[in-house]
């Protein structure tokens, strides 16, 4: 992976990690509200993915002696693709606590017994996209990722059930989930993965 990938896994995994922090501060709103402006920084980090990308393929297309490096390019096309979903998703997940802390109005929240849970689910997720693309596998972390997925996702069912609105909860654990799919989706197969089907709303964000 080019330089390019490994600044933009740790900018996501900085933006979730400084997420985990906002949530989890005793003072409300949080002072913490930085991580709320960075998506331009991140829009701005996808697109040098896609541009070293795009120049190695001009390159490879220019130098026969590169051509035995396409099934790399393809990987790197693949991974790319994978990571500007991820991309994607962090940005959701920002808007959505952002709306949750800042506007009053927006009727979105986080129930108070839950942000534990979801401090641990955006850090393991976090830890898991530093991890992709490292010499050791990232699959400890990916598991370790998943099951604090789980166990919030767990929990917010249980907050439904008792009729207590927790709707943003539900839209962030499901946008954790996509994203730990994409990435040991790649680790698994090596190959480029399929087009997801186009979302609907998630509830209120």
């Amino acid at each position: 992976m080019t330089p390019a990938f490994a600044r933009l896994r740790h900018a996501l995994g900085d933006q979730l990690e400084d997420m985990a922090a906002a949530v989890t501060e005793e003072e409300w709103p949080p002072s913490r509200k930085e991580w709320s402006t960075r998506e331009g920084l991140l829009a701005a980090s996808a697109a040098d993915v896609r541009s070293a990308v795009e120049e190695a393929e001009v390159s490879a297309r220019a130098n026969p002696r590169r051509r035995r490096h396409h099934r790399d390019l393809e990987a790197d096309l693949a991974d790319l693709q994978a990571l500007e979903r991820a991309t994607f998703r962090v940005q959701d997940i920002t808007d959505v606590l952002t709306s949750v802390i800042w506007e009053e109005r927006a009727g979105t929240r986080v129930p108070t017994e839950l942000t534990p849970e979801l401090a641990a689910a955006l850090l393991a997720t976090a830890e898991a996209l530093r991890g992709w693309g490292e010499e050791d596998a990232p699959e400890a972390l990916l598991d370790r990722a998943q099951e604090a997925v789980d166990a919030l996702s767990g929990s917010y069912h249980e907050v439904v059930a008792r009729e207590a609105p927790g709707d943003a909860t539900g839209a962030i654990s499901l946008a954790l989930s996509r994203i730990l799919r994409m990435v040991r989706g790649r680790l698994d197969s090596g190959e480029p993965e399929a087009s997801l089907p186009a979302e609907g709303a998630t509830g209120p964000a």
